[in-house]
């Protein structure tokens, strides 16, 4: 009777190691099992899987070492180990070891192989085993779906003498990810019975081909949501910058784990809504490192830098990406200084980091730290080299600039447009044509920089021709907007300038910044429409600096009128007191 109930007791104490071991509380379960007097064969096997299952695989070859015996269930727990946490040379040399293997063996070594994407070893060892079975067939079939391989894992498919609900899901799964919805919605169809993984598959390509009204009929038509359905709604939302439907998902889900409280803050972040950004991190229940980058990226795009460098100091791990975040935003500011002082504080530095710096440099105009930080880049890309073609052609450095552009590995539209801007910027805008004209693809921004270098050279006529081709072309922003009233204004076309001022807004839907004003103001003063000019200066929705009332003082000096030069010149007084060139205006208007 007492042994009875011994062996009861070490039944239950058995039980309770498994259910801690699943709970992740290892500890507990290793407590239980030293206080179990009379161990049998499943208490030390339980012990080593619930070291397994939490990815502790020295500690489950020591409780393995210390078995009083070994046998096939026990060797294959620890074969099942190695296998499930990456051991595949361990798992490999215990299995030549045993002294007889049985299908879970077998089975075991062949998904260590699969699961570390050594298809061809998996395949061999398939071939070799004396016996299979459906486990078998789907650890294959798997490991062909995770690399995305859909004809092996098709024509392992339809060579399985069985298939069961995994089966199908993971053929699912391979076909999705080539993107070709009508064979995904095909075998959606087919199969017998689906789940929330099946769903969720053809949900998740949906959203990720930009599906999204038939990801929310599908949506509307699952038979029950779990976390996975609403945060692939939510991120699809969030990325495609549908915020107030992101925010209704948000509001309407039972559960959130950190990826939909982060997709929130960076919706609410892309928006400009840094507030909405910062209530959110701080009613986290938790955080990581990925919801701390995106608000510390947050508070360095609103100008926030003390914040994000608070926020980056308190975090138990200093994250690149938040470092970056803060150099770039350091540098946008034009802290150049700073910026520098960041970088080299920075633990360390990645490409980002550096192409960061670089760019900085070189939209300041320090050719010299441009260099010098591009010599001693450990590596180069596209981005730090198109940086420094662009520095080159700022400066009229067109042989430095040709011999760079022309070592570069790859190119893209960013740095042939900077190769074009280089040509223009020293007198050769012939050459700009030629390399225009063999653009592999031009975008809004390349076309800007040709008409640019047709204005920057005296081109006018020519530059007319450009902006009629970038209209049909749909390629106009506003900053050919600038290029093409900068040839009115020098060309004298001053109602062909007020028609496209207007059309700005009313056929493209720009909003005229303080620049388009500026050059509206040179359009009319070197016309001689002077108080058109002095009209446009009081009544702009903006509030004039020192630049225009200096470009409208200009334009009166040029038409010798003392009148409006001498109210011009006291508006510019005021503005810039603490400058004694100010008081030289004056001086100036005397020689009317």
């Amino acid at each position: 009777m007492d042994g009875h109930l011994g062996r009861t007791a070490v039944v239950v104490e058995n039980k309770k190691i498994d259910l801690y071991g699943r709970r992740g509380s290892v500890r507990e379960a290793r407590e239980i099992f030293d206080a179990i007097a009379d161990k049998n064969a499943y208490s030390w096997v339980l012990m080593l899987c619930a070291y397994s299952r939490n990815g502790l695989v020295r500690e489950a070859k020591l409780v393995f070492d210390g078995m009083p015996e070994h046998t096939i269930v026990s060797r294959n727990a620890m074969l099942v180990a190695f296998a499930q946490n990456g051991f595949v040379d361990d798992a490999q040399r215990l299995f030549d070891s045993m002294p007889w293997r049985d299908i879970v063996s077998w089975n075991s070594l062949l998904a260590a192989y699969a699961k570390l994407g050594q298809i061809h070893t998996a395949e061999l060892l398939f071939r070799l085993m004396p016996d299979r079975n459906l486990v078998t067939w789907n650890s294959l079939l798997s490991a062909f779906a995770k690399r995305g391989n859909a004809l092996e894992a098709r024509r392992m498919f339809s060579a399985m003498p069985q298939w069961d609900l995994f089966s199908w899901n993971s053929l699912l799964a391979a076909v999705a990810q080539l993107g070709h919805i009508e064979s995904v919605k095909t075998i959606f169809d087919r199969m017998p019975e689906r789940d929330g993984v099946s769903w969720n598959s053809i949900l998740n390509l949906f959203c990720q081909t930009g599906y999204i009204h038939h990801a929310e009929t599908l949506f509307e038509q699952m038979p029950q949501h779990n976390l996975v359905s609403w945060t692939l709604m939510l991120v699809a939302n969030a990325q495609l910058g549908h915020l107030r439907k992101t925010k209704s998902l948000w509001l309407k889900m039972p559960q959130r784990d950190l990826v939909s409280w982060t997709t929130m803050i960076n919706a609410c972040v892309a928006h400009g809504d840094f507030a909405e950004a910062k209530r959110l991190f701080d009613d986290m229940p938790q955080r990581d490192s990925v919801s701390q980058t995106a608000m510390v990226a947050a508070y360095a795009q609103c100008g926030h830098l003390d914040l994000a460098t608070r926020l980056l100091q308190d975090m138990p791990r200093h994250n690149l990406l938040c470092w970056n975040a803060i150099l770039a935003a350091t540098a946008a500011e034009g802290r150049i200084s700073r910026a520098s002082q960041i970088f080299e504080e920075m633990p360390e530095q990645d490409i980002v980091s550096w192409s960061t710096m670089l760019s900085a440099y070189a939209q300041n105009g320090l050719l010299d730290e441009a260099k010098q930080t591009f010599g001693l880049m450990p590596q180069h890309n596209s981005t730090s080299s198109t940086a420094m073609l662009a520095s080159y052609a700022q400066h009229k450095q067109l042989r430095e600039s040709k011999v760079l552009f022309d070592n570069m590995l790859e190119r893209d539209v960013v740095s042939w447009t900077a190769m074009l801007a280089a040509y223009a910027h020293n007198g050769h805008v012939r050459h700009s044509e030629r390399l225009f004209e063999s653009l592999p693809e031009r975008d809004t921004i390349c076309w800007s920089a040709m008409l640019a270098a047709l204005v920057q050279n005296g081109l006018y006529l020519e530059a007319f021709v450009v902006f009629d081709e970038m209209k049909m072309a749909g390629s106009i922003d506003k900053v050919c907007f600038v290029s093409i009233l900068i040839a009115c204004s020098q060309g004298g076309k001053v109602s062909t300038a007020k028609s496209l001022f207007v059309s700005m807004s009313l056929d493209f839907g720009f909003q005229p910044s303080k620049q388009h004003y500026c050059c509206m103001i040179d359009v009319f003063g070197r016309a001689g429409h002077l108080e058109n000019a002095q009209d446009l200066v009081a009544n702009m929705p903006y509030v004039p600096d020192s630049i225009q009332w200096r470009c409208l003082f200009g334009a009166s000096r040029s038409k010798n009128d003392a009148q409006h030069g001498a109210s011009v010149a006291r508006e510019i007084i005021g503005l810039e007191k603490e400058h004694s060139a100010s008081y030289e205006l004056f001086a100036n208007l005397i020689r009317l």
